[in-house]
């Protein structure tokens, strides 16, 4: 007898973008460990977000061997507008313990400014890298994550552009396996989910930032990932239709 799929045939005829698909396939199978990243960030999650990927101890081997520094993002883990630590996520002083748990040291860590959600993650990651002049920034973070922080990154570049401080950096999504079926808490902590069912939740959702001006379009994210060198080395986007900045 075959597991009973967990959601309701109205799931199944909801619809996400074929370029969207597209990007999420490109993002996970990104190269990044072919050349050392200058630094690479862990995200906030829940702990069973964390148990799915095994990422405490893939993050510790990629802070040993990939990456010339290693950061987390900071909080307590408060839901956005929130007030009680540890409910959305774990909160960046679990994760910093469980990592030097697997050898990494905790004064060679950097940690972000304090984050509420994943946009708020993307304007935190590209504050530290150009505080600290990094270009080569990975993140880790669940397999599905990449699709929703690609968006909101290129927004966070976008957005530095036009206050008139671009900051374009060659960023890459590290992800790895995960167990698709694994019980945990979804995002922002709401309700218990699994990585499927957070994949196409996060899917839905994020149609919904871009809509809103929340996060750049998929096309703008297809347009980063083909031109990544060029815009990095000349701080420049220049994406069709739109002001150069």
């Amino acid at each position: 007898m075959g597991r009973k799929l967990p959601f309701g045939s109205d799931v199944g005829q909801r619809q996400v973008s074929v370029l969207q698909v597209a990007i999420a396939f490109a993002v996970s199978r990104d190269r990044w460990w072919d050349r050392p990243l200058e630094v690479a960030v862990l995200h906030g999650l829940t702990m069973g977000m964390y148990e799915s990927g095994l990422l405490f101890d893939r993050a510790a081997d990629v802070a040993q061997n990939y990456a010339e520094h290693f950061a987390v993002v900071g909080g307590d883990g408060r839901k956005a507008g929130g007030q009680i630590p540890r409910e959305s996520w774990i909160g960046s002083d679990a994760v910093i313990e469980q990592l030097v748990r697997r050898g990494v040291e905790k004064d060679q860590i950097i940690i972000t400014g304090p984050i509420e959600h994943s946009k708020h993650e993307a304007v935190e990651i590209l504050k530290m890298a150009r505080e600290r002049r990094f270009k080569r920034v990975g993140s880790i973070s669940v397999a599905y994550h990449g699709i929703r922080m690609l968006p909101y990154m290129v927004a966070a570049m976008k957005e530095s552009a036009a206050a008139g401080e671009p900051y374009w950096i060659d960023y890459r999504m590290v992800s790895f396996s995960t167990d698709w079926w694994h019980p945990m808490l979804g995002s922002q902590g709401a309700m218990m989910s699994t990585p499927f069912l957070s994949a196409m939740d996060d899917a839905l959702k994020i149609e919904q930032h871009i809509k809103s001006g929340f996060a750049a379009s998929f096309e703008e994210v297809a347009y980063y990932l083909c031109n990544r060198e060029s815009i990095v080395e000349s701080q420049t986007w220049d994406y069709p239709g739109t002001d150069t900045v």
